[in-house]
């Protein structure tokens, strides 16, 4: 699986760059990086809403991905078990300054940008210009298929996830929630465009 507002996290001065992914199989996924020690691996913690450590983990796992995206040598990602309910009131915490890393969805009070073809709906979370794109795609007709969602900047192609993450704001008509997905975003940018590789489907996100 691959892989989630200003999305490098929120304490800038810090230099983490990452997100939270989402749940996928049991495990909440992501990644997060020191942008200022790119040869360094930071520890992940999953807190409740009392401060207390309810997993850790190192963010050392091989992200494709994230290193085509132009983040070091990609080894940043962590998984850490947690479940739905969990992972919805849970804080993701990470380097010496204790920054937060954002999950999807997570600034209240801004719309998601959302794009709609028939059935099909394209929903990205708002503010795409940190390090990562999240959001959820469904075909409503078909709410089993898991969408196959390409980031690419013009002609180049930046990475490629099938939509499997869970998303409970994506649960309506038939949906079993697990249709989000998070990419990361190069460092620099320029038009961007989002495709469903399996019907042909593009849209320009900026």
């Amino acid at each position: 699986m691959r892989s989630l507002f200003n999305l490098v996290a929120p304490a800038t001065r810090s230099k983490v760059a990452g997100s939270v992914d989402g749940l996928y199989r049991g495990l909440a996924r992501g990644w997060a990086m020191d942008l200022d020690e790119p040869t360094s691996r930071l520890t992940v913690r999953m807190v409740d809403a009392s401060g207390r450590v309810i997993a850790r983990g190192l963010a050392d796992r091989y992200r494709a991905d994230v290193q085509k995206a132009g983040y070091g040598d990609g080894y940043y990602g962590f998984a850490l078990p947690a479940a739905p309910h969990i992972l919805e009131v849970a804080r993701f915490l990470c380097g010496g300054r204790s920054t937060e890393l954002p999950r999807p969805n997570s600034k209240r009070g801004r719309r998601p940008k959302t794009f709609q073809r028939d059935g099909y709906v394209l929903c990205l979370d708002p503010g795409t210009a940190g390090s990562v794109l999240t959001g959820w795609a469904i075909d409503r007709h078909h709410p089993e298929e898991r969408r196959l969602i390409r980031l690419r900047a013009d002609r180049q192609s930046l990475a490629v996830q099938r939509a499997t993450l869970y998303r409970r704001d994506s649960l309506d008509g038939g949906s079993d929630g697990f249709h989000g997905f998070s990419l990361p975003l190069p460092p620099h940018g320029g038009p961007l465009f989002v495709d469903d590789l399996a019907n042909g489907f593009e849209f320009r996100i900026s």
